[in-house]
């Protein structure tokens, strides 16, 4: 999302600073959806201020990710797990025998994070953290799915994965309001 010119300016965050955003930030976003979802608070947590929807969203979309995460080499997860060594076939095979299975228990151990504390009122850094990298994930292979490129978020409404690209921005959003509580 594109930062905002000097001057456009939101009310001060629990540090006491001002956020500067422009007037094309969140343009997809409305009212409720507008409003921060995450904030760290005094005690150096993180208050989580989810609908119940998106609550039970963030519970399902990780058992969806782990299931995937199982099924072995699949094409929507080619942006998790990228190539090291795009120019040497045989460094590359052997970075990933050496560490998938390493990526492969974070990722899945992110996406338990995610299910297990959906409900959570309060996160710690280490938590929300983690929340992060399992969000990342999803957004990642959701694009993946989609074949997003830079001009594929807007989708007509009547297309079939109208629905998919909302989720999909959903994700991005989340990723930034997690982004912008951890600064």
């Amino acid at each position: 999302m594109t930062s905002g010119a000097a001057g456009d300016h939101d009310e001060p965050d629990d540090h006491g600073h001002e956020e500067q955003h422009g007037d094309d930030d969140f343009d997809e976003l409305e009212g409720e959806f507008m409003r921060r979802r995450i904030r760290r608070n005094r005690a150096g947590t993180f208050t989580l201020n989810l609908p119940d929807e998106e609550r039970q969203l963030l519970t399902g979309l990780p058992a969806q990710l782990r299931e995937l995460l199982g099924a072995g080499d699949q094409p929507s997860l080619r942006r998790l797990f990228p190539a090291a060594y795009h120019l040497d076939a045989e460094k590359d095979a052997e970075f990933h025998e050496l560490m998938r299975s390493e990526l492969l228990a974070t990722k899945i151990s992110r996406a338990e994070l995610l299910e297990s504390t959906a409900h959570a009122r309060e996160l710690t850094e280490e938590q929300l953290l983690g929340w992060m990298g399992a969000v990342n994930d999803l957004r990642l292979v959701l694009g993946t799915q989609l074949d997003v490129g830079e001009d594929d978020e807007d989708v007509d409404a009547d297309d079939p994965r109208a629905g998919h690209f909302g989720l999909y921005r959903y994700l991005g959003y989340l990723l930034e309001n997690i982004i912008r509580a951890l600064r």
